[in-house]
């Protein structure tokens, strides 16, 4: 802000005047009271004035309705010099000039009263002071030292209730005292200690190895550090250039033959840097690097790819690869003579990335670049079937693997029997119940570093087709007129029987659990059968009784 006023030409689009007279004038040590007026008929909807202490920034601004051309400027410094602008308004458009005026606060009558509130925020290297402070304040004086009492090591002064006193050391104590000052004198001063925050120290023991191309750096660990970052560039002025890692080396590749590098490592953690540890290493001279291999051919065959490419020989060649998706990340890389390279064990449905780089004792050229992306898995033994079953014997048959490489042999499992190993494509499962669910899982075997294969799995079902033994004991008991109890003794099956059925004189089969049945209503003759039935629904020969005038007769049928 200036100390005066601002009143370049105005233009056809300079619809808003400001105030044609202002006077300002101040009404005690914290206020200025200031008039203004306009041409009549400008249009104007309201004023904006701002004011700030003379030489110095605005500190304050207030728009006023046109209806008021006064305003008195409140909570100011003693003593002090303010200048004052008002602009015209005129709904949301503000005049391109002001109308300025200057006037000084009234001296105070006191020394004013200490400062309260006082409170400090550290960084590393800085500490923020606020404060409050009395209303016939006009400045504040600040100093600082070492806690708890020593010496002041610098002290400046501020006309606002704030001030950040910079240059200090990382993790060290110091005191900050706040003066309220105003023409008459100063007040006692306001003390807060606090202490900077803590940064780990600087990397001690920083070295780097050279060669043609590139500078391992390597550093001892530092007590508290999160990670380190690296700046390098060429010696003395280059360009400045930036890595964080959280290792104790790193390599800085690609950089120019028998040059000077200045290398910088600092700790870092929460709190900030350390003060960087530095060293200047200039990299060996040699050959030119070599020229970037020629594009690359890529052929995949299920879990394999073949790489090959065309340049002019070189010592040697390094093929990386790695998950597309998160490139630049390396799963492996390897370092060949020849021209091509075969990469194994890559997963199915998979989208790789292929690097190759020549290399001399230079360093290594930029990459040749190519992706792939491996088929589906076609591991798994196909039509696994169960052609031929018995009450107790399960056949299974099955297809090679589209991808039988790397293929051992064929394990089968089933839960409660014993593993089956087999280098045919057929296992007969021997032994079982009838009439039982068995999971036949079929697994072909890997040597240990492919994928493993994926197995097939089928259920199978025993069938029983032998009958229960038919009943035995059949007898009619009475028990009162026209009723009587029939019953057997148990049948026996080779799974188990799970009931019975009896009828009377050829009528519907009636299920029964046990082994009697009640009758009512017997005749002059009654013919009754029973037969046993087992879960496979198979059924033995009935047993037939005829009952006559009060005699039974069992017979087979």
């Amino acid at each position: 802000m200036s100390g005066h006023e601002y009143e370049p030409p105005l233009t056809d689009t300079a619809y808003v005047m400001p105030p044609i007279a202002i006077t300002a004038s101040a009404q005690s040590t914290s206020t200025i009271r200031v008039i203004w007026g306009y041409t009549a008929g400008g249009g104007h909807t309201g004023s904006r004035v701002k004011w700030g202490v003379l030489g110095g920034p605005t500190v304050g601004e207030f728009d006023v309705p046109i209806n008021s051309l006064t305003y008195i400027i409140s909570g100011l410094n003693p003593n002090t010099q303010y200048l004052i602008q008002v602009f015209g308004l005129k709904g949301s458009e503000l005049s391109p000039v002001s109308k300025d005026a200057q006037a000084k606060t009234h001296p105070a009558a006191s020394v004013p009263a200490s400062p309260t509130n006082l409170s400090a925020t550290p960084t590393k290297n800085t500490m923020a002071l606020t404060w409050s402070g009395p209303a016939d304040a006009s400045s504040y004086k600040i100093s600082y030292g070492l806690a708890p009492s020593g010496a002041v090591i610098g002290s400046t002064t501020s006309v606002a209730a704030a001030h950040t006193v910079s240059g200090l050391s990382a993790g060290t104590n110091y005191y900050f005292d706040v003066q309220s000052s105003n023409n008459v004198g100063d007040s006692p001063p306001t003390r807060i200690t606090r202490q900077t925050l803590q940064v780990p120290g600087a990397p001690a023991g920083l070295r780097a190895t050279a060669t043609i191309s590139t500078l391992e750096v390597q550093w001892s660990a530092v007590t508290g550090a999160v990670d380190y970052v690296i700046r390098y560039g060429v010696e003395p002025g280059g360009t400045v250039y930036p890595l964080t890692t959280r290792l104790l080396r790193e390599t800085l590749a690609n950089l120019n033959k028998n040059t000077l590098y200045f290398v910088e490592v600092s700790a870092r953690n929460a709190n900030g840097e350390s003060p960087p540890s530095r060293i200047t290493q200039r990299t060996l001279d040699g050959p030119p690097l070599p020229p970037k291999p020629g594009p690359l051919v890529v052929l995949d065959t299920f879990d394999t790819v073949r790489v090959s490419w065309a340049t002019i020989n070189q010592p040697g060649y390094e093929v990386a690869y790695g998950l597309l998706s998160q490139h630049p990340q390396v799963i492996a890389r390897y370092e060949t003579e020849h021209l091509t390279w075969l990469l194994r064990y890559l997963s199915p449905d998979v989208t790789y990335f292929i690097e190759v780089r020549a290399f001399n004792e230079t360093g290594y050229s930029s990459p040749s670049y190519a992706t792939v992306t491996i088929g589906p898995d076609r591991t798994q033994p196909g039509n696994l079937s169960n052609p031929g079953r018995t009450f107790n014997e399960a056949r299974l048959t099955w297809d090679a693997p589209q991808d039988a490489s790397y293929l051992i042999d064929y394990e089968v499992t089933c839960p409660g029997r014993p593993v089956v190993r087999t280098s045919t494509r057929e296992h007969i499962a021997t032994g079982l119940v009838p009439e039982r669910e068995y999971r036949f899982t079929v697994q072909p075997r890997r040597p240990e570093g492919p994928v493993p294969a994926l197995s097939a799995v089928i259920n199978v079902v025993t069938h029983d087709l032998v009958p229960p033994i038919r009943v035995t004991a059949l007898k009619l008991t009475p028990s009162t007129p026209g009723n009587a109890l029939l019953s057997w003794s148990a049948s026996q099956d080779n799974v188990a029987v799970t009931g019975y059925e009896v009828r009377r004189n050829s009528g519907s089969w009636i299920a029964v659990s046990g082994t009697s049945y009640p009758v009512s209503g017997l005749g002059s003759a009654d013919v009754f059968e029973v037969r046993a039935k087992d879960a496979a629904g198979n059924r033995s020969l009935s047993v037939t009784m005829t009952f006559t005038d009060g005699a039974a007769v069992a017979t087979s049928s």
